[in-house]
């Protein structure tokens, strides 16, 4: 995938030595995400270059989160299968995954989300982080799979490995 076909308002997800940095793509090779400014200060949300994004990472990721029950479905029950899930942890992924698909944002009213949050900064990596920001500006949900080893699993589970074979890598 070239950047060139990177939509603005999809979210996009670089990989840190020990997390993932998630943002909003706005185009023209920019990002709004919950960091701090170049600059140094507080965490806040701003729109900032990609290059500033990527932090000297030569690639970010675009997830293709499936967005209807037969897409879900087919994802879960091969990673039932892939890792030996119990029945009752797969239904609750299941079932909490439908509720979000049920509330997705198109790319332009995401990035219209993410363009109404510029400034704030009421960053708390519990709470309202990079990961919260993006997640709720594409579901109105916030979630963050850098809370907690059960959440990270649960989070992981359905925004990375459940999407794993939907990833398209873009390298700049």
């Amino acid at each position: 995938m070239k950047l060139s076909e990177v939509k603005p308002g999809r979210i996009i997800l670089v990989e840190r030595k020990f997390y993932d940095h998630y943002a909003i793509y706005a185009g023209n090779a920019q990002v709004i995400h919950y960091a701090p400014k170049r600059n140094g200060g507080t965490e806040l949300i701003h729109r900032a270059e990609l290059d500033e994004f990527l932090d000297g990472a030569d690639r970010f990721y675009v997830p293709n989160i499936p967005q209807n029950r037969a897409d879900l479905q087919a994802l879960i029950n091969y990673h039932k299968h892939r890792r030996g899930l119990i029945q009752s942890l797969v239904d609750e992924i299941f079932n909490s995954y439908n509720q979000m698909v049920e509330k997705v944002y198109t790319e332009s009213e995401a990035l219209k989300r993410a363009m109404g949050r510029v400034g704030e900064a009421l960053y708390n990596v519990m709470g309202n982080n990079c990961q919260h920001f993006a997640f709720w500006c594409k579901f109105k949900l916030r979630i963050s799979s850098q809370i907690g080893r059960l959440v990270d699993f649960f989070n992981d589970l359905m925004t990375r490995n459940i999407c794993q074979r939907f990833h398209n890598c873009v390298v700049c």
